[in-house]
């Protein structure tokens, strides 16, 4: 975790710097909407780039859920479905718990994502198979489509990403004995940034920046400087 307090304190640092936000009076609310929405774009940019680069699941470990065993339900004799998660996010992998009335042993076996139009298509390389373990999967949805054929599914383990909680200082708000509501109504809640690395937290709270200027009317690219924060790499 990363201290939101350390957070709020290096964002006002940092703004001081720029012109068009020196002296700003930042209200408590406001910096932790900016820290949140540059949360969110630094945690996308990452899943953005899971596929290429699988070293990056270690800058968000900390919201990987692994293995988690989710119940399957049989509604058609093509495939199962399983609810995803209320918190899910973005997928990693997962596997099925599979079993055949010709083999006495169960097996775990991986499951694929397939596109759409490849479900259907009558190619034994590609076709979900006990025997060659595989299980074609398909998202949509709030659902996992899990399609078989000469075998059953038992339960699935799913590895996701799930939604990042929120950071707020609300503590901090109205001279130290403070509370907010967010938009939706609920209270703010006091809770530090999901990563380890300052490094990463420089990079959320330089988006954060970033946004404010763009907020005030300040002419930039905003496009650009993003990609050229979001691109530094880690010395």
């Amino acid at each position: 975790m990363y201290s939101i307090k350390e957070a709020h304190y290096k964002f006002k640092q940092h703004a001081n710097k720029v012109d068009g936000l020196r002296n700003a009076n930042f209200l408590i609310p406001q910096i932790d909407e900016y820290i949140f929405e540059a949360y969110i774009i630094y945690v996308e940019n990452i899943c953005e780039q899971l596929e290429l680069n699988q070293k990056r699941r270690d800058d968000i470990r900390q919201l990987e859920i692994k293995d988690l065993e989710i119940p399957v339900i049989k509604v058609t004799d093509e495939y199962y479905t399983a609810n995803l998660p209320d918190d899910y996010y973005r997928y990693l992998e997962s596997y099925s718990l599979c079993k055949n009335e010709k083999c006495e042993n169960k097996k775990k076996i991986k499951n694929y994502i397939i596109q759409k139009d490849d479900i259907y298509v009558n190619d034994p390389m590609f076709n979900s198979s006990f025997t060659f373990e595989r299980v074609n999967l398909d998202l949509s949805g709030n659902k996992l489509y899990l399609y078989y054929e000469d075998f059953d599914i038992e339960k699935v383990f799913l590895t996701y990403i799930r939604k990042p909680l929120r950071p707020g200082n609300p503590q901090d708000f109205l001279n130290g004995g403070g509370t907010y509501n967010l938009p939706n109504g609920t209270p703010a809640v006091q809770r530090d940034i999901e990563i380890d690395s300052t490094f990463q937290a420089n990079k959320i709270i330089d988006i954060a920046v970033l946004i404010a200027m763009r907020d005030v009317g300040n002419t930039i690219d905003f496009e650009s400087q993003l990609n050229k924060i979001l691109n530094i790499s880690k010395i």
